[in-house]
């Protein structure tokens, strides 16, 4: 997150990706949890 300074550059540069409730959480993950979607 930080090497990609924030939101936008993750975006930009492919490294967001959207896992379901079974996801593996590994240490230096960054979550953001979507509710209601």
């Amino acid at each position: 997150f930080v090497k990609y300074n924030g939101w936008a550059g993750v975006k930009e540069n492919g490294a967001l990706r959207l896992e379901g409730k079974e996801a593996i959480i590994h240490d230096g993950d960054v979550c953001m949890w979507k509710i209601g979607g």
